[in-house]
């Protein structure tokens, strides 16, 4: 079946984005700059059309762990949130109801050893289907570094 030309599709030359990240420390060890952790973050803003995102925020605390004598061991705690488009949520809504989505994650990196690492993370996603449940997902990844 051959189909029929379409139109091409349109453009825009009025829109707009707006964005902010930052990171700050709020720890660092004296004797060792690169061992430190602190707060970090993006807030971001548009006009939605054609960003599938009208606006969105994550933010978190991370770094090298603050645990006594785990130099090499990193952690994380983060959080965002994702306001869709009101047009993308329209165009959605035709198949099913979908709304905003927000989640958070922790993660804590172990170093068994300078070459072998593991990482236990869990993440709670609240997905944008609203008929759907909280996700949970959980994992363990195992590195070795040559």
């Amino acid at each position: 079946m051959i189909l029929p030309d379409a139109p091409p599709p349109g453009s825009k030359s009025d829109r707009w984005y707006l964005s902010y990240a930052f990171e700050q420390s709020l720890w660092r060890d004296k004797t060792d700059p690169t061992k430190a952790w602190g707060l970090f973050g993006q807030a971001a803003v548009s006009d939605g059309n054609p960003n599938p995102f009208h606006w969105s925020f994550m933010s978190g605390i991370g770094g090298t762990s603050p645990i006594p004598g785990r130099i090499r061991d990193k952690f994380g705690i983060g959080g965002f949130y994702n306001g869709y488009s009101r047009p993308l949520k329209d165009a959605i809504n035709l198949l099913f109801p979908v709304e905003d989505e927000s989640g958070v994650e922790l993660f804590y990196n172990y170093a068994v050893m300078p070459w072998l690492r593991f990482t236990g993370d869990v993440q709670f996603i609240s997905p944008p289907r609203k008929d759907r449940d909280t996700a949970i997902f959980t994992g363990i990844r195992a590195q070795i570094v040559f």
